[in-house]
């Protein structure tokens, strides 16, 4: 029978050993730096933007918030200015709490009539450039003549 000695098989376990730290080592270093990317700020924010733009509920509370933020400021724009009658001030919480109000509960029919109004101001658009790019194509021509 072939005998090893405990010295060759000591290396052989060593090497062994050897290898399999060299690619533990490797495996810890990319999840080291998969841990560091994931916890940059920046990567942060864009996952948990990522996350919240996938759920509709999100978008649709995002939508209602920001369309009463803005109609509360320009509310306060429009408001009768600062005054120091108290009867002024009262009638303006009370406008402004309606108005807000009606814009949160009707915050679809709001975005449709905007979505709307989106869409011939963007066809207005594109016909006025499609009217500058054959007025410009007929000069080039005429000049070409």
């Amino acid at each position: 029978m072939y005998r090893t000695d405990p010295t060759s098989e000591l290396k052989e376990a060593i090497v062994r050993l050897e290898n399999k730290q060299a690619i533990e080592k490797q495996l810890l270093r990319k999840q080291f730096i998969a841990a560091y990317e994931s916890l940059k700020l920046v990567n942060i924010i864009k996952n948990t933007f990522r996350e919240l733009s996938g759920s509709e509920d999100v978008k649709d509370n995002f939508f209602r918030t920001f369309i009463a933020i803005f109609a509360e400021s320009i509310i306060r724009k429009i408001h009768l200015g600062a005054s120091a009658n108290p009867l002024k001030k009262f009638i303006g919480v009370v406008l402004q709490s309606g108005i807000t109000n009606f814009i949160t509960n009707n915050s679809e029919h709001i975005k449709s009539f905007g979505i709307f109004l989106l869409r011939i101001l963007l066809k207005k658009a594109s016909g006025s450039r499609h009217k500058k790019q054959e007025a410009e194509a007929a000069t080039e021509s005429a000049q070409n003549i």
